[in-house]
């Protein structure tokens, strides 16, 4: 249990998840926390908190819309996005994006794959669009509980 659980650390660190502390050595006084007593909780392990998933919601201008309201999951360096918009207020989009994070505290580059649904109905008719999206970009978490990113998409 122990060594699984050194090489679940050694491999978040290695891939980038910089809250978490270097695995402790084998046969070292911290590998293992005490036991708990049994009138006390249990303790959670250090780096716990980094693998529960975040939540983001935010104001999307520009891209796969011209305004929409975007919601994201992150757990570890990894993401899922969903953004509702629009592009002429008369109709409705949906971008459905999954999305790695690569290392980085400030700036935290990503690149993602996706999909992204639009329908309108105008006085012409009614169409439709379901296109394959890649997308890259950056987060720059300027607060500590705030941040803005750019990015850049190639739709098909």
């Amino acid at each position: 249990m122990a060594e699984s659980l050194h090489l679940l650390q050694l491999l978040l660190a290695l891939a980038g998840d910089p809250a978490l502390p270097p695995p402790p050595t084998p046969g070292s006084a911290d590998t293992l926390p005490p036991p708990a007593e049994p009138d006390r909780p249990v303790e959670p392990v250090a780096g716990a908190e980094t693998r529960r998933g975040r939540y983001r919601v935010g104001v999307t201008l520009g891209g796969t819309n011209l305004a929409g309201l975007t919601f994201e999951v992150r757990s570890g360096n990894w993401a899922a996005e969903a953004t509702l918009g629009t592009v002429t207020f008369r109709d409705f989009s949906l971008a459905l994006t999954g999305k790695r994070y690569f290392s980085g505290r400030t700036f935290r580059p990503y690149a993602g794959l996706g999909v992204w649904a639009l329908g309108a109905a105008t006085d012409e008719g009614r169409g439709g669009a379901f296109i394959v999206r890649l997308p890259a970009g950056v987060d720059w978490k300027f607060v500590r509980q705030h941040s803005i990113g750019a990015e850049l998409a190639l739709n098909r």
